[in-house]
């Protein structure tokens, strides 16, 4: 009797504990569920924040293409690859003064491409056509109904492909950047006038950083010190100083900082076979650079100097003040200047 008791009790104990670990095993897997639910979920409300923001860039991008097709700068088109028809916002036809119904084919706006741009656009676009670049991206001139041209950027791809990878269909934006443009060519022009004119000069011109490192020098510096441009590029302007007028150079570069202008400073400066020449400067200070215009002096000193000894040497051996017999010594050096 007490045997099938205890024999009862295990089987009721086995029960119990098969009851627990299916019990655990229910919590364990509804555990798990929950956690991958949750991961799913929290994957899922990423992914939605993510086509949000994809949704929000794509109506800004839209709305400003709008916007630049309503200020009539921006217009798309789009190319059968095969046949050339093409279709287009018939603004490109308003921006060039002709109808719409003038332009049926690709050729009928590539015969508008000014001659000198022919060539590279159409090779740039050959070279997209051929999947040897993502996309075609050129400037160029297109001739206007009045004879005219303006400038355009026009931006494409091939938008689908046939089976063996024949381009089907372009499409693509042009841009009327004419008024860029010309500011650019007209920037260009100029800042060539004045490259042309910094090189013309015939005094010594150059720009220095605070340091006084040389950024731009013109060529006027190799016909009175010897250095070529390229040279003195890199290097800083105390090397060629005269170790006697360092310390007046550095003065004078912390006047130039407090004031933002410095004229009629002399100095010596090294020429390439170690000789000096006195240079007379005059500089002005924008920003962290230094403008600087150099005259040489060294001929205009000497006979200075001469004219100052000369005067004091006649006043010994005249005893006559030097106020009396300076302008006979200057007419007599004006003379002697006439025949060297």
């Amino acid at each position: 009797m007490e045997e099938t008791l205890q024999k009862k009790l295990e089987s009721v104990k086995q029960l119990l504990e098969n009851e627990i670990a299916a019990k655990k095993s229910l919590e364990d897997m509804v555990r798990s569920k929950t956690e991958e639910l949750a991961a799913k979920n929290i994957d899922l409300e990423k992914q939605v924040n993510e086509k949000n923001l994809l949704n929000d860039a794509l109506k800004q991008s839209q709305l400003r293409l709008e916007l630049l097709v309503d200020a009539g700068r921006t217009v798309w088109w789009e190319v059968n690859a095969a046949t050339g028809e093409i279709i287009f916002h018939e603004r490109w036809a308003e921006m060039l003064g002709y109808p719409p119904e003038k332009f049926r084919h690709f050729e009928d706006f590539m015969s508008l491409v000014h001659p000198d741009d022919l060539a590279k656009t159409t090779q740039i676009l050959n070279l997209h056509l051929e999947g040897k670049s993502t996309r075609h991206e050129t400037e160029y001139r297109m001739k206007k109904s009045d004879g005219d041209y303006i400038w355009c950027m026009d931006v494409g791809s091939i938008s689908e492909k046939a089976p063996d990878g024949t381009p089907v269909k372009i499409v693509g934006f042009i841009t009327n950047i004419d008024a860029k443009k010309k500011m650019e060519l007209a920037l260009a022009k100029k800042t060539e006038e004045s490259e042309n004119l910094f090189n013309a000069s015939p005094h010594m011109m150059s720009i220095v950083d605070v340091n006084l490192n040389f950024i731009k020098v013109n060529k006027y510096w190799k016909k009175i010190l010897g250095y070529s441009q390229n040279e003195l590029e890199r290097m800083n302007y105390l090397e060629i100083v005269h170790p006697d007028d360092l310390k007046a150079t550095l003065e004078g570069k912390r006047k130039l900082i407090e004031q933002k202008k410095l004229v009629n400073f002399h100095n010596k400066n090294r020429t390439k076979r170690g000789e000096y020449r006195l240079l007379e400067w005059n500089n002005v200070m924008k920003g962290n650079l230094i403008f600087s215009v150099a005259i040489d002096i060294t001929e205009k000193q000497f006979v200075s100097d001469f004219q100052t000894k000369l005067l004091n040497l006649s006043s010994k051996l005249t005893g006559l003040p030097l106020k009396e017999i300076k302008p006979a010594i200057q007419q007599a050096l004006k003379h002697i200047g006439q025949f060297l």
